[in-house]
């Protein structure tokens, strides 16, 4: 080893030393999973995008201890980053992007002017193509589709950009396309079946066996049959017939990831004994504002609901505070005082109650405005989380990502926020639970 080294002046130096000086320096070695990411980078023909800069800088932070046992100090590039070239800027409307993050995770960014049509096919690709719990979600500040890098997205975002002409920025995805193909010709008569303990799969692709073996078949039976439809998947349909009696089987068994479920067959007991049964905890809740006693004694039943299924108050979290007792304490809604009818809140009473129930009222509801303002904490052990127009900034610290999530309402369309509809789009499972007659067929 050389006691002393010419140092590299920007960070495209140092990524060229970290993938070629291996070779002449014994020990001077970078970890066997960014090797193929810094050789991609060294041996870039055009200058570096703005990504791929800061991933080079992310690279040579991770190696900053090496270089400097080969003499070679690169402090201040790592505190005021150089670079030897321009960062190259991507200026077009539909591109497909592959490449490695920060945490060594090859991903896939796809980006298109809105268009009603692109978004279906990739929510189609999202909900009908087998893709698990957060391989594709839509970042609503960038316009952004982005993906984790698996057969399935590679392949269907290749045949969308190959349809609708879309720029490929990393013309590997074509050659991925091409193998992928071959394998899915091989692995087109999968089978599905079902033993005493587990289901065993029949002539999977390799990629689908590692991730089976690895996230599904430690969970029991009924789980596993559960999470076939995030891969496409489905039992024999004799298999079905002798089965879903109770409704953790039936939302097993069901082929779509949005389940109906009916109030006049299955109460919440019920439904939460399933979701405890099929590990769906946490479940995401979105609610609006209390707006009438109707939603006062919903909410309420829910907590009776959690209580009698062992779920404390410290498992059941906020995203946000309940306004204020949108009720006049009973003592106050009189003639006497001035008080009519036409109150704002008014409405929340009837005048055929007594006085105690409009207590009794009042009470529940500052129960309820008390539990949103005490429990915003999440962690492992949260098994409910009210949102409304915004995500939980302690569910983003938390580090968990819900699977399922749960809508009571009976309206025909969502009480909450654009975002946050857009967002629970990305969400493997959705329950509704509801008294619609217009889903009467849909519904379990």
């Amino acid at each position: 080893m050389l006691t002393t080294q010419k140092i590299p002046k920007n960070i495209t130096e140092c990524i060229e030393i970290l993938a070629y000086n291996d070779q002449f320096w014994e020990g001077f070695a970078s970890h066997h999973k960014d090797r193929q990411t810094i050789r991609s980078l060294a041996e870039a023909v055009y200058p570096w995008t703005e990504k791929q800069a800061k991933l080079g800088l992310v690279i040579i932070k991770r190696y900053k201890t090496l270089f400097e046992k080969f003499k070679l100090d690169i402090s201040d590039l790592c505190e005021s980053p150089v670079w030897r070239d321009p960062f190259r800027k991507i200026d077009y409307e539909k591109a497909i992007e592959k490449y490695t993050n920060e945490e060594r995770e090859d991903v896939v960014e796809i980006k298109f002017p809105y268009s009603k049509k692109m978004i279906t096919l990739i929510r189609c690709l999202k909900d009908k193509r087998g893709l698990p719990q957060g391989y594709l979600r839509y970042n609503g500040e960038t316009k952004v589709w982005t993906g984790t890098y698996s057969d399935v997205v590679a392949y269907y975002l290749t045949l969308i950009g190959i349809r609708y002409d879309f720029k490929f920025i990393d013309q590997t995805m074509l050659d991925d396309f091409d193998t992928i193909r071959t394998e899915i010709k091989k692995h087109k008569h999968m089978k599905v079946y079902a033993g005493k303990k587990n289901l065993a799969i029949t002539n999977a692709p390799e990629s689908l066996t590692e991730y089976w073996n690895k996230k599904i078949r430690n969970r029991n039976l009924l789980q596993q049959i559960d999470s076939l439809k995030t891969f496409n998947l489905s039992l024999p349909q004799n298999w079905l017939k002798e089965k879903g009696i109770t409704l953790a089987e039936k939302i097993a068994i069901s082929s779509s990831r949005e389940v109906h479920i009916s109030r006049m067959r299955w109460n919440r007991n019920q439904l939460l004994s399933a979701c405890e049964e099929l590990r769906l905890f946490p479940l995401l809740v979105p609610i609006t504002d209390i707006s009438n006693a109707e939603d006062i004694r919903e909410l309420t039943n829910w907590f009776h609901a959690f209580t009698e299924q062992g779920i404390p108050d410290k498992q059941v979290a906020w995203g946000f505070d309940l306004a204020k007792y949108p009720l006049d304490p009973p003592e106050q809604l009189t003639y006497e005082n001035g008080k009519s009818w036409d109150d704002p809140y008014s409405h929340l009473y009837t005048k055929d109650m007594t006085k105690d129930q409009r207590t009794s009222l009042f009470n529940e509801f500052k129960t309820l405005h008390e539990r949103s303002t005490k429990n915003k904490f999440i962690d492992k052990n949260t098994k409910i989380i009210f949102i409304r127009n915004k995500i939980p900034r302690t569910l983003v610290k938390s580090d968990i990502t819900p699977t399922t999530c749960l809508n009571w309402c009976n309206y025909s369309y969502a009480p909450y926020s654009d975002f946050i509809r857009k967002w629970l789009d990305n969400i493997d499972k959705r329950l509704y639970y509801s008294s619609s007659t217009d889903l009467k067929e849909k519904m379990l």
